[in-house]
């Protein structure tokens, strides 16, 4: 769909984006676009998507069957390895807003090229927890979607 071009033309022409349509109009594949766009160009990626965690496995299909080529790693659950060793080797890590919150003492200290926060009207008081958690991570680029409508405030993140 054009829109959905004209959505990865803009990702490509920012450094740090909001994507906020309507559910089911495909932030999804605009974020996987972008970032297989920047793999090609760069040679590497190393991304972050974090999201709820009803969405980890939605992620994964979309990886699979849009982008067949990335490699990925969902950092979930109670045997996830605590450190990120392993993050090297992959495009993508997938991971929850409750998992990054309890990973965070070792998270922040790895650079990613991209974090995608998924849902991200998780995040929008910026007085709790989760939002300074968010914040504490290191990337260059960041990418925001949400399908919830995004409300006009006075703060700034």
């Amino acid at each position: 769909m054009p829109f959905q071009s004209d959505g990865v033309r803009f990702l490509l022409s920012n450094t740090h984006a909001i994507l906020a349509d309507d559910m089911g109009l495909g932030k999804t594949v605009q974020a996987l676009s972008f970032m297989e766009f920047s793999k090609r160009e760069q040679g590497k990626l190393k991304a972050l998507v974090v999201c709820p965690t009803a969405l980890i496995y939605n992620w994964e299909n979309e990886i699979r069957k849009f982008v067949p080529g990335m490699s990925v790693c969902s950092h979930k659950g109670i045997q996830r390895k605590k450190n990120t060793n392993s993050f090297s080797g992959y495009d993508i890590i997938i991971s929850s807003y409750h998992t990054v919150r309890q990973d965070i003492d070792f998270l922040k200290n790895f650079h990613f090229h991209y974090i995608i926060l998924d849902e991200s009207q998780v995040i929008k008081n910026p007085g709790s927890v989760l939002y300074h958690t968010m914040i504490m991570l290191r990337f260059d680029f960041k990418i925001v979607l949400t399908g919830t409508p995004v409300e006009n405030s006075l703060t700034v993140s």
